[in-house]
């Protein structure tokens, strides 16, 4: 199957069309490190993140995919091309819907500088709909990739995109509430978890058109007794 311009297909008795949505967030920079926001900062990969981006290929190489996408940052482009050097898929597309979240006046600095910003408590408050000084709001985020999600018609399609906007279409998909909860946000899902880079997460779509957690956050590449990530 392809991917194409066009909203969910269905068939002529009326089922969607099956999708395999595999998500991975993209390997380690130097900013990631330093604990400084990135956003749309174009930061390239670390020697790391280079290390952790070929493990993940060993462990893709025999993977098919009808549809290979990643934002036009380069630390997505670049764990994409590493991690798909040999296995099948069409030719990257690279769209500017699946890059992490704007993080405006917050970007290149770390929390702790952040924390002293005016608005860094009014984002805080409520994320999900007060956008970052100069940048996004996590609503603004989740819209723009849903609309890249929207033109995925079936088949097996694999994005590499970055941690927030991950999390906001697996959020999307499950069907998860934007209320802030009681105490407020501490991580911008319904439970605490992480991402780490390089980090696989799969949802499968039904011909009933309903959405299915496969994995969350996997990292089997990246554990010692893997064998697949390099010393750096």
């Amino acid at each position: 199957m392809k991917v194409s311009q066009t909203s969910q297909t269905t068939s002529q008795t009326g089922q969607i069309a099956p999708l395999e949505l595999t998500l991975i967030r993209h390997g380690n920079t130097p900013w990631n490190t330093a604990g400084r926001y990135q956003g749309f900062s174009d930061v390239a990969l670390s020697p790391l993140g280079i290390a952790q981006a070929r493990a993940l290929g060993q462990r893709l190489s025999s993977q098919t995919f009808d549809a290979a996408y990643t934002s036009d940052m380069r630390r997505t482009q670049q764990t994409a091309q590493y991690a798909l050097a040999h296995a099948h898929c069409p030719p990257l597309v690279a769209d500017p819907r699946l890059r992490e979240l704007n993080f405006g006046e917050f970007e290149g600095l770390t929390e702790a500088e952040n924390r002293q910003h005016a608005g860094w408590d009014i984002w805080q408050a409520d994320p999900w709909h007060a956008q970052v000084p100069g940048g996004e709001s996590m609503h603004l985020l989740s819209t723009r990739a849903q609309q890249w999600l929207s033109e995925l018609e079936g088949g097996s399609v694999v994005a590499f995109s970055h941690g927030l906007t991950i999390r906001t279409l697996i959020w999307h998909l499950m069907g998860w509430p934007t209320d802030a909860p009681a105490g407020g946000w501490s991580t911008p899902f319904p439970f605490d978890t992480k991402l780490p880079h390089t980090s696989i997460s799969r949802l499968t779509r039904t011909a009933a058109g309903h959405w299915e957690m496969v994995t969350l956050s996997d990292i089997g590449h990246l554990e010692p007794w893997s064998g697949l990530l390099e010393e750096v």
